[in-house]
Formats: structure tokens, sequence, C-alpha cells
């Protein structure tokens, strides 16, 4: 996750932004078990993390999910953000 976020403030660095945040979301999973991870990263217009979250289906907000689909994913990462 270090690595994600670092990578997407290096971005940011040299690829300005003409907003105060940029967000990075990324939901992984396979055919076979569906979406099993959502990674996001806001970085504010330097480049510096602002926030980085992690879930998978060990976490509890995870868990409560109806089922893993896109927008289930992407809902359960606006309640993330909104709240931290």
């Amino acid at each position: 996750m270090e690595r994600l976020a670092a990578s997407l403030g290096a971005f940011v660095r040299t690829n300005p932004i003409t907003t105060d945040y940029a967000l990075y979301a990324e939901y992984n999973g396979d055919r076979q078990a569906g979406l099993n991870e959502l990674r996001a990263v806001v970085v504010d217009k330097t480049g510096a993390i602002v926030w980085a979250d992690r879930q998978t289906p060990q976490d509890e907000a995870f868990k409560r999910l109806e089922s893993a689909e896109p927008m289930t994913m992407s809902v359960l990462l606006v309640e993330r953000l909104s709240r931290s």
C-alpha cells in the first residue's frame, strides 16, 4: 500500500493537477473469486499522501457488503473516505 501511495504522489509531482486532491482507487479480484480487494489513495496537489485505505474480505466494512460488485465497492469507498 505504501508503494502505491508513493507512486501516486510521485506521479502527481511530475504531472501537476489542477484540483486540490487526486483520488486513485483500484478494485482487484479474479473471475473465480470476484472482487476481493479495494485499495484507494488520496494525495494533495503537491503529491503528499492525505489518505490511504485497503479493504479485503477479512475487514469488517468489507464483510458488511451485500455483494462485492463494482457499485457496492464504490459505495464502500465513498463511505470510508467520508469518515476519514
